[in-house]
């Protein structure tokens, strides 16, 4: 059945409902992407029935925009109950940590034996008090505040779990699973970033850290980048604005650059929006050494 007559049939069943039918709840993941829809005919149905249809209705938009209640139509705005729930991660490194305390260690409930529990929690207590396991998480702190990238590391270092060879967590598993998904999120990149594009990061990074601030615009990224190649007489890396832009933009479309959000922000010409690096300074030095064609002088620039 095509999805439009789908939608129909489901919006006409709950119109000929009544109060005292099951309540249907509509859980809308990555909202603001159905906000970019044109027309935004979904979410103009869905939070009309839930206005006007007898069968009660509950539609739950989730989303990491902060501004996705302003991508929405006029007539669409108008159907929404404007009520927002803000839900913001762990303000600090020892709250992420918690957050791995939860997750990871066994409770009586789990059904799990004894020794084994006690010998596993053991070994989850030394893994979050490991150097190497508080130096994987202030560095997703630092870029992304991302619980799910802690996640991620967890589930994968589980997952290697053998009852024989491994029973149980490690220090070095998890520095090993952590080294493993986040080369992973950006080994792909890499790959297809040129000196170019790889130098303005650098020049991001530097004028953040210069400006004491953690959000930089194209212009400010772009002074930097010109200063630094005329001091070292990098002409080969010297191109024209329009160039340079182009680059910027590449970086903001793999997502190492990500802009800010905000009405004010997109009102604002394109040079002059705010952005911010998601990659910490570790990451920017290695993003510089494994880059081919890279300038030593620039890899020197990215590890000061």
């Amino acid at each position: 059945m095509p999805i439009a007559e789908c939608l129909n049939q489901i919006l006409s069943s709950l119109h000929t409902g009544s109060k005292d039918h099951v309540p249907v709840v509509f859980l809308i993941q990555e909202f603001d992407l159905f906000a970019a829809h044109s027309k935004q005919s979904l979410l103009y149905n869905l939070f009309d029935v839930a206005q006007v249809c007898g069968n009660p209705v509950l539609v739950l938009g989730l989303t990491t925009k902060m501004d996705a209640v302003e991508l929405l139509e006029k007539r669409v705005k108008s159907r929404f109950s404007h009520r927002s729930i803000y839900c913001y991660p762990p303000a600090t490194v020892d709250a992420f940590l918690q957050v791995m305390s939860k997750v990871l260690l066994l409770r009586d409930e789990d059904g799990v034996a004894g020794d084994y529990m006690c010998r596993f929690n053991d070994a989850v207590q030394e893994v979050l008090e490991s150097a190497e396991t508080r130096s994987v998480v202030e560095q997703i702190y630092s870029t992304s505040k991302d619980v799910r990238a802690v996640l991620r590391i967890v589930n994968r270092a589980l997952l290697a779990l053998r009852p024989g060879t491994m029973p149980v967590l490690s220090p070095a598993a998890f520095k090993h699973a952590s080294d493993v998904e986040l080369r992973n999120s950006v080994t792909a990149v890499y790959a297809g970033l040129s000196p170019l594009e790889v130098c303005l990061v650098v020049a991001i990074k530097h004028c953040a850290a210069k400006q004491n601030v953690d959000v930089v615009n194209f212009e400010m990224a772009y002074e930097a980048y010109r200063d630094f190649l005329r001091a070292r007489a990098l002409a080969n890396l010297l191109h024209r604005k329009d160039v340079v832009f182009k680059a910027f933009e590449n970086l903001v479309a793999v997502e190492i650059v990500r802009p800010l959000d905000g009405v004010a922000n997109r009102a604002c010409p394109r040079e002059f929006r705010m952005h911010a690096c998601a990659l910490a300074k570790p990451l920017v030095v290695d993003l510089a050494r494994r880059c081919e064609g890279c300038p030593d002088a620039v890899r020197r620039w990215a590890e000061e």
